[in-house]
């Protein structure tokens, strides 16, 4: 099939952009209110951007234009935590993504207790496979004809709490041990239910 993007409808641009570039990791990520409560929410579009310095990026749909409450958190506090997703976290990483009032917080509302940040005043959650504590890096507005649908935010990672028994003692993830969540396309997600290990050429 061919397809000219400029003629598709956002929704179709969405169900399949998301539907192809799949699996994706699940940020579940905390930020803070304006009055102090901790705010959390999941996102998909999450990724590595760099190593040195360690960047990962994260885009905040917006909604009719309106910046989401994460984005206006970060934006004001400067940082935020990231939450890897596995198993036990899914129901309640989804159930984060109802529509809660900017007044709400998501994390008091689903009983996840959190646990206070290193390097950040923002805390993380509590039994999440790994915590990612992250300082604002730069912040970019996603433009579509004069109008912004997006907020890219890159992050610096500062701290990094992960749960026993997934690092080994040389810092490699133990893959038998760490099983994520992945987003596919819809409602649909998946797990690393198998993996195989393929070493890049070292020569032409």
């Amino acid at each position: 099939m061919k397809i000219d993007v400029k003629e598709c409808q956002p929704q179709e641009r969405y169900k399949i952009l998301t539907g192809l570039i799949a699996p994706r990791p699940i940020a579940f990520v905390t930020s803070l209110s304006e009055e102090g409560r901790v705010n959390g929410a999941p996102f998909s579009y999450f990724s590595i951007v760099s190593i040195d310095p360690p960047l990962i990026s994260l885009s905040i749909q917006r909604n009719q234009g309106q910046m989401k409450d994460t984005a206006r958190n970060i934006l004001r506090e400067k940082a935020f935590v990231v939450q890897g997703v596995d198993g036990p976290l899914l129901e309640k990483a989804n159930a984060a993504s109802a529509p809660y009032g900017p007044e709400e917080s998501e994390i008091d509302a689903l009983n996840l207790k959190t646990v206070q940040s290193k390097k950040i005043s923002v805390p993380g959650i509590l039994g999440a496979p790994y915590n990612m504590e992250c300082v604002l890096e730069r912040h970019i507005e996603i433009q579509s004809m004069e109008h912004t649908t997006a907020d890219l935010i890159l992050g610096r990672v500062v701290y990094m709490d992960v749960e026993e028994g997934i690092l080994s003692e040389d810092l490699k993830v133990r893959q038998e041990n760490y099983d994520p969540i992945a987003r596919l396309g819809g409602p649909n997600y998946a797990t690393l239910k198998k993996s195989f290990a393929l070493e890049r050429p070292k020569s032409v």
